[in-house]
């Protein structure tokens, strides 16, 4: 019963913090159906995406990228590069490091699924009008800078 629910456990800012994750957890598992005929999960998706806006770089870098470990990228970038999906080459300048590309075929991929992600939020975002989108933008990027803030990146 609500009855039995401490209000003071649910203020206001609590319980829109809730709705990011619940919109959050509802979007990935979306994307993720979206994605499946494509034979991404969203991991790949977004290895794939961060190296279509900007390719040529190292594995440490887009581990940066997607905010995990480098062990956790090698795996992932493994399997990108058996689909013939994702090069590996030396780094020039280090040579313990790779430098990551994507293959043409990878980027057609990449291409499509951006193109699916896209459908999904606009889709989505299209219950809000163009104003909220842009107040919400703006709510959320504070939130996200007082987040960095107070516990970095």
């Amino acid at each position: 019963s609500s009855d039995l629910v401490d209000p003071s456990l649910w203020p206001p800012g609590f319980a829109a913090w809730i709705k990011i994750g619940v919109v959050y957890q509802q979007s990935y598992r979306h994307l993720a159906a979206e994605l499946r005929p494509l034979g991404l999960s969203v991991a790949q998706f977004d290895a794939l995406a961060n190296l279509y806006v900007g390719d040529d770089i190292s594995q440490q870098q887009l581990a940066g990228r997607l905010l995990v470990t480098k062990g956790n990228v090698t795996g992932m970038v493994n399997r990108l590069a058996e689909r013939g999906w994702v090069t590996r080459s030396t780094d020039p300048d280090d040579r313990r490091s790779n430098r990551l590309r994507l293959t043409p075929s990878g980027r057609r991929l990449a291409a499509r699924a951006l193109r699916v992600q896209r459908e999904l939020v606009d889709q989505m975002m299209s219950v809000l009008e163009p104003a909220e989108r842009e107040v919400l933008r703006q709510h959320l990027a504070r939130l996200a800078g007082r987040i960095q803030q107070t516990v970095g990146p």
